[in-house]
């Protein structure tokens, strides 16, 4: 998660199998527009955790 690029390519792997919904019932359709807006954000949280 911590690298954009595996991030990215985690995505379109996801889109290659049609991934379903995961347990946040977030469609898959929907989580590039959420990453773009929250990656970020959650790279931030996982430092914080590792510190």
């Amino acid at each position: 998660m911590l690298s954009e690029r595996k991030s990215w390519s985690a995505l379109a792997q996801v889109r290659r199998n049609r991934g379903a919904c995961g347990i946040d019932g977030m469609e898959v359709s929907d989580l590039k527009d959420y990453l773009d807006e929250n990656l970020d954000e959650i790279k931030n949280l996982i430092r914080k955790k590792n510190i």
